[in-house]
């Protein structure tokens, strides 16, 4: 368990620094990645 706390916490800060470019790209709005990235560890 804590090992997939661990990884999302990490992809959380990675969502969180992404460029507007590559957001887009991905099809992810500022605003599902403002939710996501709010989110704490434990939430899936």
């Amino acid at each position: 368990m804590l090992s997939t706390w661990r990884r999302r916490a990490k992809e959380r800060r990675e969502l969180a620094n992404l460029d507007a470019r590559t957001a887009r790209d991905l099809g992810i709005s500022p605003t599902e990645i403002q939710f996501e990235v709010n989110k704490p560890f434990w939430r899936v």
